[in-house]
């Protein structure tokens, strides 16, 4: 009798076990697949487990792609590369086919520079869209078109864009180029990515930048980056300058080369002020 019930609570054991181990495989394959966005302390991406962090409300789109053009920019700013040192990547108008300042930012009209600003977004790639058969391809097809913002575009809204057959064809968070030969008018889902120069020179003969958007560059260093990224010549006396009748800081000296000055007057006569992308207090544009 005593064997009998040693055996009867041996099997009870065992499939208890089994049950618990079948129960723990299928939650790691449940987390395996609910990995969700998430920012860490320096406002940077990161995929976490939808486990960790269950109690959070769900994070919003402007945040993402926040996160991903500050990634744009802190690549971009630490390049060496002549493509892309002279564009800001900014946030458009969620939903609609609109720059946030149409008057100095426009849309990105190549698929390429679209995507190279993806991958700086997350170095490992897998914010750009994939290209398989359950998915919609980077370049989106055609009959999306009147769906989303016309070329640069990045997925906003957390359900995507479903196919006839009910199927998420689009991801949160993912970049997509819209080439379509028309202005989408029925858009559900998607917020433009816009661009704008870098730097920009100001009003000949003064200090002013000419824009609300740019702000005088005041240190050397980055006086030599905006004249690399320009293609400028340097002026012989490139930091030897303290000229009252030069624009203060970096700019174009009266000869055409770019020098920089270490004083700042307004009495200015001569040169032209170079400016860079003032850094954001609000929605809408990028940082570097």
């Amino acid at each position: 009798m005593a064997s009998f019930v040693a055996v009867l609570v041996v099997s009870a054991f065992l499939a208890s076990s089994a049950v618990n181990s079948d129960q723990t495989d299928h939650t790691k394959m449940v987390r395996r697949h609910n990995e969700v966005v998430e920012l860490d302390a320096h406002g940077d991406m990161a995929v976490v487990h939808e486990t960790a962090q269950k109690s959070k409300p769900e994070m919003d789109a402007h945040s993402v792609i926040k996160a991903m053009l500050n990634n744009v920019h802190k690549a971009l700013s630490k390049s060496k590369s002549m493509d892309l040192c002279n564009i800001n990547f900014t946030e458009g108008v969620a939903q609609k086919n609109d720059c946030m300042d149409p008057a100095h930012q426009n849309h990105i009209e190549e698929s390429a520079r679209c995507r190279s600003a993806a991958e700086l977004s997350c170095p490992s790639h897998d914010c750009v869209a994939p290209t398989n058969a359950t998915s919609m391809p980077f370049n989106i097809a055609s009959e999306y078109y009147d769906k989303h913002p016309m070329r640069c575009f990045i997925e906003d809204k957390q359900s995507g864009t479903l196919n006839t057959a009910g199927e998420q064809i689009t991801k949160f968070g993912f970049w997509y180029f819209n080439p379509s030969g028309y202005v989408p008018s029925n858009i559900t889902s998607g917020t433009p990515i816009c661009q704008m120069p870098e730097y920009h020179e100001g009003t000949p003969g003064t200090n002013d930048c000419d824009s609300a958007h740019y702000e005088n560059i005041m240190t050397s260093d980055k006086c030599i980056s905006a004249r690399t990224c320009m293609a400028k010549c340097s002026h012989e006396q490139f930091d030897e300058t303290n000229d009252a009748s030069e624009p203060k800081g970096c700019h174009i000296s009266s000869i055409g080369c770019v020098r920089f000055n270490n004083f700042a007057s307004e009495e200015v006569q001569s040169g032209t002020p170079i400016c860079s992308h003032r850094t954001p207090t609000s929605a809408g544009t990028g940082t570097r």
